[in-house]
């Protein structure tokens, strides 16, 4: 941030390691970062690499991006209701190649548990990033809906793995909502591929 003071944002790479893993030191990537411009920026952050985007902690930030913006309270998995708020401002987005941070898989975690709430929390938040993002462009919309919806499935196929009918009736309710919002504005081509998976998944 230092020697970049356009920027407000930083983010690093990170490695998932075991409970019980030593950690190794330090492998110095052989080069030092990347930049993203916005319009990069949003297209990656509903990439496979959602991850890297959606999670705090992973960042350095500016103490300006903070004035304003606070996590809700009560709710789990809150890094999905406040990231994209603090990333879709950003002109640039620095990135750094080097993984400096080690994200501990613990077992009995939060994030390791399949709690309800969790899930419902989550689809909480994706609903409301499908509202911020249906006033922006449209390929940033598109880029939202196609990676939320899908999400959205992904919560279905862990409730169905658990047997669990009436979390599936109530994901199912959700999806068909949103979905159905989707077409009727019209505002965005969904690609073939997903329009098709969306479609299959809504019979």
């Amino acid at each position: 941030l230092e020697r970049n003071p356009d920027m407000d944002i930083v983010v690093c790479r990170y490695d998932k390691v075991g409970e019980d893993v030593t950690v190794s030191a330090l492998k110095q990537a052989a080069k030092d970062y990347y930049i993203l411009e916005h319009e990069g920026l949003i297209r990656t952050m509903f990439s496979d690499a959602y991850e890297m985007f959606v999670v705090v902690w992973n960042k350095l930030y500016r103490k300006k991006v903070w004035d304003t913006l606070r996590f809700p309270v009560g709710k789990l998995r809150e890094d999905e209701f406040v990231s994209y708020q603090y990333l879709y401002p950003q002109k640039r987005l620095l990135v750094m190649y080097d993984r400096f941070y080690n994200y501990r898989q613990r077992e009995g975690s939060i994030m390791q548990k399949c709690e309800e709430k969790a899930y419902w929390d989550n689809m909480e938040a994706l609903q409301q990033k499908l509202h911020f993002f249906e006033t922006k462009e449209a390929q940033e919309y598109k880029a939202c809906v196609e990676r939320s919806l899908s999400t959205i499935i992904y919560y279905y196929e862990c409730a169905e793995k658990y047997d669990n009918q009436q979390m599936k009736k109530q994901i199912r309710d959700v999806f068909m909502e949103e979905w159905k919002h989707v077409k009727q504005k019209g505002i965005v081509k969904i690609s073939k591929e997903r329009r098709v998976y969306f479609n299959s998944f809504s019979i």
